[in-house]
C-alpha cells in the first residue's frame, strides 16, 4: 500500500539513525577534510513504503530540513520520500539487496551523540 501517511500507531517514535559527514576543513593541517560516522537516538515519523519492500522513516533537524531514514539499517538515504522512491525503483534488487547488508555493517560503527550534536555536525 503506497501512503505518504504515517501509521497512526506509532507516527512518531525514536530510533537510531546514522549519516557520513565531512568534519575538518581545507585549510586545516593536512589539508584534506575526513568523513566522520554519526549516529543519534532522534524522533522519526512513519513508516512510510519506499518500494520493492522497503520502507523508512523521516527524521527532521530542528531546523526544518527532512531526510528520509531507511528502517533496517537506520541510514540517511536521501531528503524526500519522492526522490528515495524513484531511486528504489530504478535499483536493481540485488543491488539493494547487497548495498542494505554492506550498510549495515558500517552503521555499526557510527559514533553516537546526543542529538543536539548529531544536528551540529550536519548544519
Amino acid at each position: 500500500m503506497k501512503t505518504d501517511a504515517p501509521v497512526k500507531l506509532n507516527a512518531t517514535h525514536t530510533m537510531r539513525v546514522w549519516t557520513k559527514t565531512k568534519v575538518g576543513s581545507i585549510w586545516s593541517l593536512g589539508g584534506t577534510p575526513q568523513v566522520k560516522l554519526i549516529a543519534a537516538q532522534l524522533e522519526v515519523e512513519g513508516p512510510y513504503d519506499l518500494g520493492k519492500g522497503y520502507s523508512g522513516f523521516i527524521a527532521t533537524s530542528p531546523g526544518g530540513e527532512t531526510f528520509v531514514v531507511e528502517r533496517t539499517t537506520g541510514g540517511f538515504v536521501g531528503g524526500s520520500l519522492e526522490e528515495v522512491r524513484k531511486d528504489v525503483k530504478k535499483a536493481h534488487a540485488a543491488v539493494l539487496k547487497k548495498q542494505m547488508a554492506k550498510q549495515m555493517e558500517v552503521a555499526a560503527t557510527a559514533t553516537l551523540y546526543k542529538p543536539k550534536t548529531f544536528w551540529s555536525y550536519l548544519e
